[in-house]
């Protein structure tokens, strides 16, 4: 099974589990989630202005943003600032990377 996923990520498709914030599965794919952009936009805009991962979860908190029907926290905070080159456009699994069929949602 693993071996697939590798074949699989190695021309950029998605190996399956649970989809990053920002990004749902749809047809075996993964497609960017308008409702869940602009906060992926935010967070790494926050990040730059040398925001701590407690602020930029409060500051989305009070915007009544949520993580999976729940308040943002500062862990999920981080998850979505280390999946940087997933969010430009490059997919990786098993310390596979590659450029992926997913539409980039940072520049």
């Amino acid at each position: 099974m693993s071996g697939g996923r590798r074949e699989k990520v190695k021309t950029g498709g998605y190996s399956g589990g649970l989809p990053q914030f920002g990004y749902a599965s749809y047809g075996h794919q993964l497609v960017v989630d308008e409702r869940q952009v602009e906060i992926v936009k935010k967070v790494f805009a926050l990040r730059g202005q040398r925001w701590t991962l407690h602020e930029i979860a409060d500051a989305l908190n009070k915007e009544s943003t949520t993580w999976r029907g729940m308040q943002l926290q500062p862990k999920q905070v981080s998850r979505i600032l280390e999946y940087r080159s997933l969010y430009r456009g490059r997919y990786a699994y098993a310390k596979t990377e590659t450029k992926g069929r997913q539409e980039a949602i940072l520049s």
